[in-house]
Order: structure tokens, then C-alpha cells, then sequence
């Protein structure tokens, strides 16, 4: 509550005695604003929108769970004025389903500055089939790659460096293996997510999708193949920690943030990981490069996500209103005084510099995502039940109880029969 009203009047006192803002314009009436729910609205945007539209009115559509598919007709039902978008592939089903406006036009119009957001982001937005822009986001996400400096230093071991591939950063954790009580890479996420962040960084996905819904498990098998040897021999060699190999760990370890704590020298993540080694007291030096990349497209990430975007619902008979709406949420204003109380990452990059005295550099150098994944949509039903079967395959794999294509045969044979029995259709 406290940090609600700091914010609040940091929003009035900015704008108390301006002109009326460039960003938006005078607007009164009503708007219907699809969302997780109020609290979460007034926690995120609700002072800016207050204070910048004082004469609007507006209420929040309670975002309703599921699958795009379901959210879209949800979407049709309720007809809510701006639609909030969880993720930069439901934005594109919404744009395949004509459910957005196009926005350049209003943007060219009012002559509405875009040049000092990511333009990275900018760029994902308009990657659709029209090339145009039909929602903005705020924020973004993105990975890196953060590493113990002072290890690395210790044992002579030369730091990682911006644009890696995973092959080198393997290479590079297994220097570690004779080096006693550290890890070479420890990641806080189950083995499935780490594999499945390998395989994204080359355009591959454990189970994927094409433009035709048709659905594959582990589709470039080959690929797979040395994907899941490289693993296996990290974790093998104890250069490698996740959930699923922790009763190698001695208890103690096992309950702990090995690479925030300094037991590993390597480990992925966005912001959260500087906040968790704030918590742990910064027992070492720091170091970030990005995220590992494709050597065929360096400039490129998956990793670089737009995952809050907010677009004009087509039908809605108060399209302008929506759009200062939008204004407000993606404007200069937002993005200034929000980043003084929180440290994530903004689309108006200026306001980006550093979380806690850790340079952010490194989330903006890859400048644009050109991998496209196309969304299974699955059911949770089927989604859960896969999730699990995998990690257990890859733990039978981990204890040496069967061999990389044993795995790859299981994971593919029990999946098809999971997503059947689900009722997914498979190629």
C-alpha cells in the first residue's frame, strides 16, 4: 500500500502543472480494458491512466484463462475497448483473427515517438504477415547469461563472452569438472526448460507447431540427438545442476541457489537472477554477456520477448479512447517513474541503464527475435502430463538407466500417446 501511494504521487507531481501531455489528448466517456483483474490493473497502470485521463472512466474485463483460442472467443463475447495480450504468439493469432486494429496510422498521425522504444520490440510487433503494428508493449523480456567473475578469475579460466554458442559455453563449463565444491552451470529451472532453451536458440522445440497447427515431437531428431548427449555428459561429469540431478547435491547444497550463493560459475536468466543475488548478500563480482546465439544469425534471439502488449479491439466504438489509453500505459511517463521503484526492463530504453548497480547492457545488444514458434494451444490436460513424462525420461537418462536414443525414442513414442489420447491431432 505504501508503494502504491509513493507512486501514485510521483505520478501527480510530475505532471501537476504541465501542459496537457504529448502524449495524450483531452478524453472523457468510457472504456472497457481486458486484464488479469483491478489490482492487478491499478497496481501496474491504473495511477498513470487515472492521472493522465482524469475525465475517463474505466473497468477491467477479468483476462479469462486457457488457450488463446478460448481467450479470442472470450474476446468476441465481452468486446472489451483495449486487449491485453500475455505473449508476442497470441498476439499474432489476435491479428490472424482480425480482432486489432492497425495502429502506424494513428502513430503517424499524431506524430507519436516510437524511435526511442527497443526498436527490437518494435520489430517483433511487425513481424506479421501485414508488417504492421497493431498493439505496443512496455516492457519486454530477455535472457542472459550471468557468470561468477571471481571464479573464473581463481582458476584461470577466460570469462564468456557476448555471443556465444552453446557449444562454447559446454566447452567453457567443463573447465570446472576437476574444481572441488562448484559447478560449472547451475540453473534454478527443471532440465526440460534448459533443453528446450538450447533448442530455441537454433529454432527447434522439444514439441512444435507449423502454420498448419500440424504437431511434431522432437521434429529434427539429429538435432535432438546431440542436444541431449551434451546434457547428459554435463551432468554426467557433475558440471551441470538442475531440479532433477539435486540428490547428487550434498543436502545442505541442495536447498540452496547454487550460482546466487557462489557454488556455480555460469547460469541463465533475466533481472530475477540480479535480485536473488542482491538477496544472497553479492558474495562475488558479477559478470553478464548475452544469451548464447545461432553463429547463422548472431543478431538474433528467441529470448527476446514481448510479453505484455496491449491492442485496440477492432470492433470497439471507441477506438481513440483506446488509443490514448495505450499511450499512457506505453508512454515516457510510465516507463520514467515506474523504473525508479521497479527494476525490469522498459521498451523506452532509456530507462534501462541498471538494476541495483548491475549494468543492463547485455538484454539490449541482441537487437531482434527472428525465430518464429508457432503455438500447439494444448490443453493443460495434455500439456502437464507431457511436461512430466519428459522430465522423467530425462532423469532415467541422468541415472544412466538408458542411453540419449533410448530417451528420444520414449519421449516421442509416450508423447504421440499422450497428445492422442488428449485428442491433439498429430502430423
Amino acid at each position: 500500500m505504501k508503494n502504491r501511494m509513493i507512486l501514485f504521487l510521483a505520478v501527480i507531481l510530475l505532471l501537476a502543472g504541465c501542459s496537457p501531455s504529448a502524449e495524450t489528448e483531452s478524453i472523457e466517456g468510457k472504456q472497457k480494458i481486458l486484464y488479469w483483474d483491478d489490482k492487478m490493473f491499478d497496481d501496474d497502470y491504473g495511477s498513470f491512466v487515472s492521472t493522465a485521463l482524469p475525465e475517463l472512466d474505466y473497468e477491467i474485463v477479468y483476462l479469462n484463462g486457457g488457450t488463446t483460442k478460448e481467450l479470442i472467443d472470450y474476446v468476441k463475447q465481452k468486446n472489451p475497448d483495449v486487449i491485453f495480450m500475455r505473449n508476442h504468439d497470441e498476439y499474432l493469432q489476435f491479428i490472424e483473427a482480425g480482432m486489432l486494429a492497425e495502429i502506424d496510422t494513428l502513430i503517424k498521425r499524431e506524430h507519436y515517438d516510437i524511435s526511442s522504444m527497443h526498436q527490437g520490440v518494435i520489430d517483433m510487433l511487425r513481424n506479421n504477415e501485414e508488417k504492421k503494428l497493431y498493439g505496443l508493449s512496455p516492457t519486454f523480456s530477455n535472457m542472459v547469461l550471468f557468470y561468477n567473475k571471481d571464479l573464473f578469475d581463481t582458476y584461470r579460466i577466460d570469462e564468456p563472452q557476448d555471443q556465444m554458442t552453446w557449444d562454447e559455453v559446454f566447452s567453457t563449463v567443463s573447465q570446472f569438472h576437476n574444481v572441488e565444491g562448484v559447478y560449472g552451470f547451475s540453473d534454478e529451472s527443471s532440465a526440460y526448460d534448459l533443453i528446450e532453451i538450447v533448442g530455441k536458440t537454433y529454432s527447434q522445440r522439444i514439441i512444435s507447431s507449423d502454420h498448419k497447427q500440424e504437431i511434431q515431437i522432437l521434429k529434427d531428431e539429429p538435432f535432438w540427438k546431440g542436444v541431449f548427449e551434451q546434457v547428459n555428459q554435463a551432468v554426467q561429469q557433475h558440471n551441470l545442476a538442475v531440479r532433477e540431478t539435486a540428490d547428487q547435491l550434498d543436502p545442505e547444497l541442495s536447498k540452496k541457489d547454487l550460482f546466487a550463493n557462489g557454488y556455480s560459475a555460469i547460469t541463465t536468466g533475466s533481472t530475477d537472477v540480479i535480485n536473488r543475488y542482491n538477496a544472497a548478500g553479492k558474495k562475488f563480482n558479477l559478470g553478464i554477456v548475452t544469451l548464447p546465439v545461432d553463429p547463422k544469425d548472431p543478431d538474433s534471439a528467441y529470448s527476446l520477448r514481448a510479453d505484455t502488449i496491449f491492442g485496440i479491439n477492432i470492433n470497439s466504438n471507441r477506438k481513440q479512447e483506446a488509443w490514448e489509453v495505450i499511450k499512457v500505459i506505453n508512454g515516457d511517463t510510465y516507463a520514467k517513474i515506474r523504473s525508479k521503484h521497479e527494476k525490469i526492463l522498459y521498451t523506452r530504453t532509456e530507462y534501462s541503464k541498471e538494476a541495483s548497480g548491475v549494468p543492463l547492457e547485455p538484454f539490449y545488444k541482441i537487437t531482434r527475435n527472428q525465430r518464429m514458434f508457432y503455438s500447439t494451444d494444448l490443453p493443460t490436460e495434455v500439456r502437464r502430463p507431457f511436461y512430466l513424462m519428459v522430465l522423467n525420461e530425462l532423469n532415467e537418462m541422468f541415472s544412466d538407466n538408458q542411453s540419449v536414443d533410448h530417451t528420444i525414442t520414449n519421449i516421442k513414442e509416450k508423447g504421440e500417446a499422450i497428445l492422442k489420447a488428449g485428442g491433439v491431432e498429430m502430423e
